[in-house]
């Protein structure tokens, strides 16, 4: 027995409903009008007329029409209208079919005897069809072709035909068969084949051609080139390059690879033929500079602090500045050329140029005189200055000054230890000459060698010193003393008593360092630093107690002029004792006879230095003649007990002679050519009398280029040549002037008994002084022989 609840009688009613609605629904859509009614594979015409209907049930109608099965996606919804005023054949509406679904984003896709009705974005991964050829139809149906290329780029095809599709239709470029496939509606595909047919011309082929570079670098016209060529080819306005062009650089041929239609070729042939050229000498980025006195790692930094071209944020331009140096400049110093290596460009490289011309400068040197001593106070030591407090630098002379800040106008500085002057060392200027007790000495030098024997003065040092302009000089003389600093004992009950010292070494002497820096008018600044440590009278050993007295100051002072530091006092306590002999030496009874006693010893430090300012190897020259002379005058003194050095031939060393340039020229002389050697000659004489022997070789040589063998400049020559002890040069000199001097006699001679003499004789007698001296010490330097002139003076 059936039992129907209340539940389950309503759904059935509800099935049925349903049932009979859908079969109203198709008898509507069926049979609305004649017109509307499936026609026969007989009948030819049909016409549609679809208002909002559900597209399911269109789908349904083109089915029963076509008599094929359809599967409906269930993406697949929407209401459609279709209006067809004239009749269509079976075919015909079905492409109406294809149109409406692809306005409305769907496709058809057979597969085999079944239509499916899928979204158009899903229906590139059916089974679409695929074409190979054009087709005549013009359908909408979704196909994929497959376009071949023979000239044109499929990326760039690709890029052109994007915006002719619908964003669910798919177009692929395949470069290596220069193909593009395009899926789309057939309608679409095949008006992108009718622009094809125009864009696919011989024009726009491209091929691969090799440039081959001479001066360029390929690597770098690739860097240069491939940028300009994306940006001219993004640019429609442009005149460039129709399509992309490759540019690839092959390092090891130094070639560039280009990929690129005939007419981009071309251009691109045309700019490596104006680049690819061979840069001047020295127009490249790079540059080398070789110093001649500056110091490259010094220079160096110097330049690399230079100001560049990037203005601080915020800085306001008022007023044209001069051109700055770009920021990209990189300067590297070279030590073992002393060179600067600079990476400019050229404008700046220029710029640089002329300031480091500037810098590199022949610096001017000082040779620094020096001589410290001590003077017990109770010696009446007068040292006489030229000058007193307040004179002018301008004519030449100097001040005194005492203490420190203040202007005196004391004489002499005997005064430096009485209570009238004020606290503090003293400092003075004495100038070119000093006083000192009423005697003149034109040097720090004759100074030392006159007190050394006093007993009342102590000479502590005399150093010499040369160094640059602005350079720091130092020299220290003195001794490592070795300090006590501690002192332990070890005992032990079974061994004996073990000490162990632990000694520190320290420096005890005399250390300065000065600096000198030369103005434009010749006077030197001086910063100077003094320090003198000594040991005191007395001291236990190991356990020294020293006496350092240091001073430091800086002073202006004039080439040649010397200066003195002066009041650094210092007091060193002597104990002795005074005893009867004999009975002193008694034990304890002995003290009766005996008693102690202290010595106190009070002396004054006195600082002199004089600054030779050298310009050129003249000066060197000069100075060291007269440091040649002074110690040849010390060992003078020391073996005859004299200090007179006037009487003394000053010797210099110089360069050796040069047969090969000297000895050239012809004997057969205009009056002209005679008359101006002999000038010369007469001139270098005169540099000889006055011991200036690198100005006379100067004349002499220029006597001997135009007169070879004159006997005047030959003998002179010879003389040159004896100052320096190059003998043998000297004697071929003479030997020389033998045979060329027999018609000539001397006017003017170093040596009086010698005037009016013949050449050919003093030039035998000066060769007879080597002759006698050579094989007995060679190097012994004996005094020059007689210097001849014609007398024009």
């Amino acid at each position: 027995m059936l039992v129907l609840t209340r539940y389950s009688l309503f759904w059935l009613l509800k099935s049925v409903l349903r049932t009979l609605v859908a079969m109203i629904v198709l008898l509507m859509l069926a049979v609305p009008s004649q017109a509307e009614q499936p026609k026969s594979e007989s009948q030819d015409k049909i016409t549609m007329d679809f208002h909002d209907a559900d597209i399911t049930m269109v789908i349904k109608f083109i089915s029963e029409l076509i008599g094929k099965n359809i599967i409906i996606d269930k993406a697949v919804k929407g209401n459609v209208t279709i209006m067809s005023p004239t009749p269509v054949s079976v075919g015909e509406a079905y492409k109406v079919f294809e149109s409406v679904l692809d306005v409305h984003g769907f496709a058809a896709v057979r597969s085999g005897d079944i239509i499916k009705i899928v979204p158009a974005v899903q229906a590139h991964s059916m089974d679409v069809e695929t074409r190979f050829s054009p087709s005549a139809d013009h359908d909408d149906r979704m196909v994929t072709q497959v376009v071949p290329l023979q000239y044109a780029d499929p990326e760039d095809l690709k890029r052109v035909f994007s915006p002719l599709v619908s964003k669910s239709s798919i177009i692929v470029a395949y470069s290596p068969t220069n193909t593009l496939i395009v899926t789309d509606v057939l309608s679409n595909i095949n008006r992108l084949l009718d622009i094809v047919k125009i864009i696919d011309a011989p024009g726009l082929a491209k091929r691969l051609e090799v440039l081959s570079l001479r001066h360029a670098s390929a690597g770098h016209l690739v860097k240069v080139l491939g940028p300009l060529f994306q940006s001219v080819a993004r640019d429609p306005k442009s005149q460039g390059p129709s399509s992309p062009v490759s540019i690839m650089a092959d390092e090891r041929t130094n070639s560039l690879m280009v990929l690129a239609t005939k007419e981009d070729i071309e251009m691109v042939k045309e700019m490596v033929a104006t680049l690819d050229q061979e840069l001047p000498r020295g127009e490249g980025d790079i540059h080398v500079y070789y110093l001649q006195n500056a110091k490259a790692e010094e220079l160096a930094k110097e330049l690399t602090s230079l100001p560049g071209d990037a203005p601080a944020k915020g800085d306001k331009i008022e007023s044209p500045r001069e051109p700055s140096l770009s920021s990209d400049i990189r300067i590297q110093a070279d030590m073992a050329t002393n060179s600067l290596i600079i990476t400019a460009k050229k404008a700046d490289y220029l710029v640089l140029e002329d300031v480091i011309k500037k810098l590199d400068i022949p610096r001017k040197m000082v040779y620094i005189e020096a001589l410290i001593m001590e003077v017990n106070v109770s010696k009446d030591l007068r040292i006489g200055m030229e000058t007193r407090g307040g004179a002018d630098f301008n004519d030449g002379k100097a001040a005194s000054f005492g203490g420190f800040g203040s202007l005196t106008d004391y004489a002499n500085l005997n005064g430096l230890t009485t209570k009238g002057l004020p606290g503090g060392f003293s400092l003075g200027v004495l100038g070119r000459e000093i006083s000192i007790n009423g005697k003149n000495f034109l040097s720090l030098g004759a100074v030392f060698q006159a007190l050394k024997s006093d007993s009342d003065v102590e000479i502590i040092s005399a150093p010499q010193l040369l160094t640059t302009d602005n350079h720091e000089a130092q020299i220290k003389v003195g001794e490592n003393v070795p300090y006590l600093t501690t002192e332990e004992t070890s005992i032990n009950a079974a061994t004996t008593d073990r000490v162990f010292n632990n000694y520190e070494y320290r420096d005890v002497g005399v250390t300065m360092k000065i600096t000198p820096q030369i103005n434009q008018e010749g006077v030197v600044r001086l910063n100077l630093f003094q320090e003198v440590i000594k040991l005191k009278s007395g001291s236990e050993t190991y356990r020294p107690t020293t006496l350092k007295r240091s001073a430091e100051t800086t002073v202006m002072v004039r080439d040649k002029n010397t200066i003195v530091i002066g009041g650094i006092i210092g007091e060193d306590t002597d104990n002795g004792i005074s005893k009867v002999p004999g009975l002193g030496d008694v034990p304890i009874v002995g003290w009766l006879f005996k008693g102690k006693k202290q010595i106190s010893n009070k002396t004054n430090l006195f600082i002199f230095i004089t600054p030779y300012i050298i310009e050129n190897p003249a000066d060197a020259e000069k100075i060291f003649r007269e440091r040649r002379e002074h110690m040849d005058g010390l060992s003078e003194s020391g073996a005859t007990g004299s200090t007179d050095l006037t009487n003394r031939r000053i010797l210099t060393p110089g360069l050796r002679y040069n047969s090969a340039n000297e000895g050239a020229g012809s004997p057969d002389l205009s009056d002209e050519q005679r008359r101006s050697c002999r000038r010369l000659t007469d001139r270098g004489y005169r540099a000889i009398r006055d011991g200036d022997f690198y100005a006379a070789e100067k004349y002499i040589k220029d006597a001997l280029a135009l007169a070879p063998e004159d006997p005047f400049a030959l003998i002179n020559m010879g003389v040159i040549h004896e100052s320096r002890g190059e003998w043998l040069d000297a004697a071929k000199r003479y030997e020389q002037a033998i045979p060329k001097g027999r018609g000539e006699t001397a006017g003017v001679s170093t040596e009086q008994e010698l005037q009016g003499l013949r050449l050919s004789e003093i030039a035998r007698r000066n060769m007879e002084k080597l002759e006698a001296r050579l094989p007995a010490d060679p190097n012994r330097q004996s005094a020059p022989g007689a210097v001849v002139s014609s007398g024009s003076q």
